[in-house]
């Protein structure tokens, strides 16, 4: 796809508070000490013509719809000019549990972090915000390329652990108990985007797996798998293509 504008922008969102409970784990004694891993915010503007859209991922279990509203109040009253509101703005997270809680005022969300934390909403919401702006700012003519793979079974990198309930499902084809991963969708999708000197600028990849791979027992901030695994092509495209401002989401 061409004839469009995209950008790229990430912002730090790492924020706790003593005594926070991880989220995640609902367990009384995950409590945050430290930070292992940073978390981030990472977001993609695309325009073209007059139309427009920001597609964001925060390294967070969740989006709280308190969250969803603050950023957009901040854009639409701060920054009308950039033409972005509820209907092409989409807040998505990587389901990391091992993040901050305290960014909800629903009693469920913030049972685990002894409340709503002042800190943290402030932290991730400017950060949001800072980066969708950032995102749209770098907007260049772009190219944007789209592919899939089938990930095969060999690889261990995903299961069902609810096989049981799966098997409730009518409408698929059963699996033995004892090979949960024939259980899963192994589709990887990636959005590749290139600038109009043809370098990439950013990428955006799809795949269903839960972001627990670091577990309860863990006591600091981690973006785990998804977290993780956007940091380490960050680090490896930009070493590669000379460009400090790649993004993988």
């Amino acid at each position: 796809m061409s004839d469009y504008k995209v950008g790229f922008a990430r912002q730090e969102i790492t924020a706790w508070e003593p005594d926070m409970q991880i989220w995640g784990w609902f367990m009384p004694d995950n409590r945050v000490t430290g930070v292992e891993t940073p978390l981030y915010v990472r977001a993609m503007v695309v325009r073209q013509a007059k139309q427009a859209i920001a597609y964001v991922c925060l390294d967070l279990g969740y989006v709280s719809v308190m969250l969803r509203q603050i950023v957009l109040d901040i854009l639409t009253k701060d920054y009308p000019e950039l033409g972005l509101g509820p209907h092409n703005i989409m807040l998505t997270a990587t389901h990391t549990h091992a993040g901050p809680c305290g960014f909800s005022d629903v009693v469920a969300q913030t049972s685990a972090s002894y409340g709503f934390s002042p800190v943290v909403m402030t932290k991730v919401a400017e950060g949001t915000v800072l980066a969708i702006r950032q995102a749209s700012q770098r907007c260049v003519p772009a190219t944007m390329r789209i592919a899939s793979v089938e990930i095969p079974l060999g690889e261990k990198i995903a299961f069902n652990r609810s096989i049981q309930s799966f098997l409730r499902n009518r409408d698929i084809l059963k699996v033995p108990h004892s090979v949960p991963e024939q259980a899963t969708r192994r589709r990887s999708t990636t959005m590749r985007i290139d600038d109009a000197n043809g370098r990439i600028i950013g990428m955006v990849n799809w795949f269903g797996v839960h972001a627990t791979c670091v577990h309860a027992e863990n006591t600091k901030l981690h973006g785990d798998n998804k977290g993780l695994a956007a940091q380490l092509m960050e680090q490896e495209i930009r070493e590669i293509t000379n460009n400090p401002d790649f993004i993988a989401i």
